[in-house]
């Protein structure tokens, strides 16, 4: 899994898919504020934790938090399946960079990009979906501190 070989875009939907996606429109800035709302209990939670980088959003912009990435200044891989093992959804998305993907090095593309290498190594996403009820919330800042 993400390990692209091609360049491709894939934008089908079925109708069905069409139809519940529009439905689900109507209500998307309640999804998205109930995202925000969900991210602002983490990182208040999540705050000052040594070890644990929360997501920053500089003022003037804003952040709808499809997905709730965390930096871990530790052994990334064993902390997520720690996660796991109390329950916790955490996954990794992108392990490995887009500029280190087989399709890219085939292009021709040999960067060195330490810092993004490095993040590669570090990020993980905790849920954040708008389903969240604050027990859940709560258990996910408790079980992340318990952690580290």
């Amino acid at each position: 899994p993400y390990l692209d070989n091609i360049l491709w875009l894939n934008s089908r939907l079925t109708d069905l898919q069409a139809v519940i996606g529009l439905v689900k429109l109507e209500r998307l800035a309640d999804f998205n504020q109930s995202r925000v709302d969900n991210a602002r209990f983490l990182t208040s939670g999540l705050a000052n934790i040594q070890n644990i980088r929360t997501p920053e959003v500089s003022d003037g912009n804003h952040h709808v938090f499809h997905q709730y990435t965390i930096r871990y200044g530790g052994d990334r891989d064993s902390f997520v399946e720690e996660l796991r093992s109390h329950g916790i959804g955490a996954g990794v998305y992108y392990p490995i960079p887009i500029h280190q993907q087989p399709i890219y090095k085939r292009l021709g593309y040999n960067d060195i990009l330490p810092v993004t290498e490095k993040a590669s190594r570090e990020v993980l996403s905790l849920p954040v979906h708008p389903s969240l009820t604050k027990q859940e919330l709560e258990t996910i800042v408790r079980e992340v501190k318990a952690l580290c």
